[in-house]
């Protein structure tokens, strides 16, 4: 099965994802990426018929971004209630603190989970290693995070543009 076409979607997808998100100014057209990178892995869901791949990977998306979303509602009411009481924030951003934690690591274990799917159907290595250090790197916070990406990137340049169907190897 031609893989290409997916290939280069993830890797460039994700690629300009984590670099645009970090330019002053253009940080919002890292969406771009994300949606390039998004219909990648989408594409490589139907192509291996491995439902699974797209879903692990949505599910870790929407529970970012659901935490981003109740982080960000939290820090602004923390904000607000600061400017009345300072001897009350220490736990708000306790909890918001927490609530980032379990998100970021209930997310990448689906993400993991995605990457996981990926390494049995390619066999490369690397998808399971950006998979894991993504995991332990939530867990452990961003430095392994960031460097599990830049893994899964090198991954998704370094896996085959051809593989064999399942159906394939049974004839």
């Amino acid at each position: 099965m031609d893989l290409k076409l997916e290939k280069n979607l993830c890797a460039w997808g994700l690629l300009s994802y984590m670099v645009l998100q970090f330019v002053p100014c253009v940080g919002i057209l890292s969406l771009a990426g994300l949606i390039v990178y998004a219909i990648g892995v989408f594409r490589i869901s139907k192509k291996t018929n491995k439902s699974q791949i797209f879903q692990n990977f949505i599910i870790s998306i929407i529970i970012l971004t659901l935490t981003i979303i109740v982080v960000f509602i939290g820090l602004i009411l923390g904000i607000n209630k600061s400017s009345i009481n300072l001897d009350s924030d220490i736990p708000i951003f306790f909890v918001i603190f927490v609530i980032l934690y379990i998100g970021l690591v209930i997310s990448s274990s689906f993400y993991k989970k995605y990457l996981d799917i990926v390494y049995e159907i390619t066999q490369n290595q690397l998808f399971r290693y950006a998979g894991l250090v993504i995991y332990w790197g939530s867990i452990l916070l961003m430095i392994p995070l960031l460097i599990g990406k830049l893994i899964e990137i090198i991954a998704f340049f370094t896996m085959p543009e051809y593989i064999e169907n399942e159906s394939e190897n049974n004839k």
